[in-house]
């Protein structure tokens, strides 16, 4: 990321955007998130999020890429942390703070399948909690690879020819195993745990 001197900018004299001070979220911020978020528009103009809760040198931004094809651009968010206040200035809607709902929906948590659960949390929890996750398709991808890792078995009518040295898994850890793999691919609903 650049930092704001190199970009010619000083302290107490840049001023964020008209239409990100009009927004009704803009209050909400404190003086040195307006000062980060103002340094951030003067050095990255065409950034999609940025994370002001941070120092007013060090605002990570989303991250430009070019599209599929050639065509046009795609952004990255920036890397979710606890306790982040991430501003949005997307062309559609008022530019705003990322809510913690769309922060989980972000790391790939279904919210919109149980939306009683978001209900029942504060948005900062929910922007906490997804701070320090991981991104759901990151831990499948990982998983996936854990288990094309580890030797199965076959159809009980195949035997299965194993290098020298290498066994087969217990009868108990097959039995783990498969109760882990159901609940990956079953997972619990909230009505179970109660």
């Amino acid at each position: 990321m650049k930092d704001f001197r190199a970009a010619g900018l000083r302290y107490g004299v840049h001023q964020c955007t008209p239409r990100a001070q009009a927004s009704g979220w803009y209050g909400a911020l404190t003086e040195r998130e307006q000062v980060a978020l103002a340094f951030s528009q003067g050095v990255e103009p065409k950034a999609l999020a940025r994370n002001i809760s941070q120092s007013v040198t060090r605002v990570p931004t989303s991250t430009r890429l070019p599209g599929p094809g050639g065509s046009g651009e795609v952004q990255i968010a920036p890397t979710f942390l606890p306790g982040q206040v991430l501003w949005l200035e997307l062309q559609t809607q008022e530019t705003r703070l990322l809510l913690g709902r769309e922060a989980l929906a972000m790391q790939g948590f279904p919210i919109n399948e149980n939306p009683a659960l978001t209900e029942s949390f504060e948005e900062s929890l929910m922007q906490n909690l997804a701070g320090n996750a991981m991104n759901v398709f990151v831990v499948l991808a990982l998983l996936q690879a854990i288990l094309t890792a580890v030797p199965w078995a076959l159809a009980p009518q195949s035997p299965l020819q194993l290098p020298a040295g290498r066994q087969l898994l217990s009868e108990a850890e097959g039995a783990a195993v498969d109760a882990a793999m159901e609940l990956f691919f079953f997972p619990v609903t909230s009505s179970q745990l109660v």
